[in-house]
């Protein structure tokens, strides 16, 4: 077995929009990734918003709380083997969550859907990383498959390009292809051709820029499938990187105080940690969209739909292209899952690795661009492998407003900002401190 980490890289915004929200009239970041994407409000309409899917998020911990995802995170499977209650230092799976599933004041492009938490990695302090094992990894992929999850996000890899040679994650991801289960993973951020080490049936996404570009740190292969939006920066901005969930207390500023303490905040980050997400919440609005869909059929309506990526043998995706081309003539959402909560396990302390970036705030300022919010429809409740980089349900979700950039900076009386450091690394994830300096 191997280490894993997170993959999110290069550096991040952290932003408290408790504080921007108190400074009047705010609408949303500018959610360059969404557009660039094709997640538009026909294709959320089309696939139901991925009302009665269930969603692996095979991670750190997530934020049950955080408005964005209230009411729709089921309880947490942790089999990191802690103590502890799972709120670590650790952001990343919220961060992932809410690119797939948040619908408040930031829309996820499957903001119905519910999330079911797998941890797998989790704060090592004497590295300052967030690691975990690769045997964890492949027993978390089972237990999505057992427990109903119709797509798996890992936004993971090995800390060692091209050696994530884990039969055990293989093995694990045809269980759950034959289960019925998309699996997504990111391709990560070594900027090196990747050979296949999730075996052929994993949906491998490498990311792109604002500008609809590779990134730069995106690995590379003809095993890729797809790209999606992950950002790409040397000092990420919401217009950069892409914007999403956070909880607060995870991200410190040079002096060691934490960049933002008070609910709802938000995180600019970029990474294929990012880029697979999305391609997870296409999945989930396909199967919302004809619920017999097959893994096989997912994956061939989302790689069909894509447009050229230059240089590259795959495609970026067309979120809208894939839900309208394929758009039955009956449709109907899927009854929502009543959703089961799992038991903690007592498994070894994961070697796979997540880290949080360390961070410096920097002032700046802009003026909030006032927008108003169109709210979306109401939806029904609802091994071996190389490092990888990087409660019962809450109540129901609340709009939370947060501000549009155009280029224009927030005034730093009304927010806390943080440019944070993440260092790069061979998955979606980056090797980064949670106090958001680079290692």
């Amino acid at each position: 077995m191997s280490r894993v980490m997170i993959l999110s890289r290069i550096s991040a915004v952290v932003v408290g929009l408790a504080l921007l929200a108190s400074a009047g009239p705010a609408a949303a970041f500018n959610q360059w990734n969404l557009d660039q994407a094709g997640a538009t409000s026909r294709a959320r309409e089309l696939g139901h918003a991925g009302a009665g899917i269930t969603v692996a998020v095979i991670d750190t911990w997530v934020d049950a709380t955080h408005p964005d995802l209230a009411g729709r995170v089921l309880p947490v499977i942790d089999l990191t083997g802690l103590s502890d209650s799972g709120k670590d230092r650790c952001w990343h799976g919220t961060h992932v969550a809410g690119i797939i599933a948040a619908s408040g004041g930031l829309l996820g492009v499957a903001p119905a859907v519910q999330v079911l938490p797998i941890r797998v990695l989790a704060y090592d302090p004497d590295s300052g990383d967030c690691s975990g094992d690769s045997g964890i990894v492949a027993r978390g992929i089972r237990d999505a498959a057992d427990r109903g999850a119709r797509v798996i996000n890992l936004s993971l890899g090995a800390l060692l390009p091209l050696l994530f040679q884990d039969s055990a994650v293989r093995q694990a991801v045809d269980y759950a292809y034959d289960k019925g289960a998309v699996v997504v993973f990111a391709a990560g951020n070594s900027s090196i051709p990747l050979t296949d080490t999730y075996g052929s049936r994993a949906i491998l996404v490498a990311a792109t820029g604002p500008s609809g570009r590779r990134a730069s740190y995106s690995n590379t292969s003809s095993e890729v499938a797809v790209a999606a939006p992950g950002g790409d920066a040397s000092t990420c901005t919401p217009d950069s990187c892409v914007v999403s969930t956070v909880p607060p207390n995870t991200m410190t500023n040079s002096d060691g105080s934490y960049a933002c303490t008070v609910a709802p905040c938000y995180v600019a980050a970029q990474g294929t940690s990012q880029a697979a997400p999305h391609v997870a919440g296409e999945a989930a609005l396909l199967i919302a969209q004809l619920p017999s869909r097959s893994p096989a059929e997912v994956r061939r309506l989302i790689v069909s739909a894509t447009r050229p990526l230059a240089g590259s043998a795959y495609g970026l995706i067309d979120i809208d292209k894939a839900l309208a081309q394929n758009a039955p003539q009956q449709e109907s959402p899927p009854p929502a899952p009543g959703g089961t909560g799992g038991s903690q396990s007592k498994s070894p302390v994961p070697a796979y690795r997540t880290t949080s970036p360390t961070a410096t705030p920097e002032p700046t300022q802009t003026t909030p661009e006032p927008t108003q919010t169109t709210p979306e429809p109401e939806a029904p409740a609802v091994s071996e492998q190389p490092e990888l980089r990087p409660s019962g349900p809450s109540p129901a979700p609340v709009a939370v407003p947060i501000p549009r950039s155009s280029g224009r900076r927030v005034p730093v009386a009304t927010a806390a900002i943080l440019l944070a450091v993440v260092g790069g690394g061979l998955g979606a994830s980056a090797r980064t401190k949670p106090s958001g300096k680079a290692t």
